[in-house]
């Protein structure tokens, strides 16, 4: 039996600096150099780890490696700016909600409560068809501008604000009952204990 060392392929050097070198060249264009060069590092890494699963030498043979590669760092890229937005966006909401720093700030029952708008949320996002959804996420998570989402899924401008207007339909319709529970919930509340 082949030992672990054994079953992984064996990867010529000049295929790992080019795949280095198309990463960095896709991520110059679009970033700083070094952030470029963060980019290009993560992608051969990332194909360097998982050098049983793609054969980067067929790849290449058959002229698909650049844009493979590419496809990778759009991707690494695109992972690294929602984690940077989401740290940044939870950052800002610490320094409006000290209660937020601590992981264990929330009581049982605003846990409960957040999981369950979180499962709300989600069968909502679900009832949407997945290449609507993946529009509308680009615009609502990613901050794309309706250009730049028609430019990234290649439909024009106006279908992106139709897409979008028609999933925060949905979700509106979908989350009605739960945001009716929350209000009721919260004017229940406030009345006071009599």
């Amino acid at each position: 039996m082949p030992t672990k060392e054994e079953a992984i392929p064996e990867i010529a050097p000049a295929l790992i600096v080019r795949v280095h070198r198309v990463a960095f060249a896709w991520a110059k264009s679009r970033m700083s150099r070094d952030e470029a060069d963060d980019v290009a590092a993560d992608v051969t890494t990332n194909m360097l780890r998982n050098g049983e699963r793609i054969d980067l030498a067929a790849l290449n043979e058959s002229g698909e490696l650049d844009r493979y590669v590419a496809t990778a760092a759009r991707n690494t890229f695109r992972s690294q700016y929602r984690s940077a937005k989401r740290r940044a966006s939870y950052e800002g909401a610490c320094a409006a909600e000290p209660r937020l720093r601590e992981p264990y700030g929330m009581s049982p029952d605003d846990r409960c409560d957040y999981n369950e708008l979180v499962r709300a949320v989600d069968a909502a996002l679900a009832r949407i068809w997945l290449p609507r959804r993946r529009v509308f996420l680009a615009v609502t998570e990613l901050g794309m501008t309706y250009k730049e989402a028609a430019a990234e899924f290649k439909i024009p401008a106006r279908e992106v604000e139709w897409i979008t207007r028609c999933a925060r339909k949905t979700m509106r319709e979908h989350l009605a009952d739960y945001r009716a529970a929350a209000i009721a919930t919260r004017n229940k509340g406030s009345r006071g204990v009599q």
